[in-house]
């Protein structure tokens, strides 16, 4: 997928049909580890008040693995 970085971010259009899933042949898949701890797992509160959880650790890297 390809989104110009200058698009300002009050100008930004999202398309609820893009899929940021891994394709089932993706090296991603594969590639991360479980090996660590994250941190904030009991969420961290951010200035504007919204709560930030940091993901688990997962054996894929990138935004999403396979979708099934």
């Amino acid at each position: 997928m390809n989104y110009p970085l200058e698009t300002p971010g009050d100008n930004y259009v999202f398309n609820a049909a893009w899929d940021f899933h891994l394709q089932g042949n993706s090296s991603a898949l594969k590639a991360g580890t479980l090996a660590f701890k994250p941190h904030f797992i009991d969420g961290l509160t951010l200035s504007n008040g919204l709560s930030y959880s940091s993901p688990q650790p997962a054996t894929y890297v990138g935004a999403f693995g396979a979708k099934f």
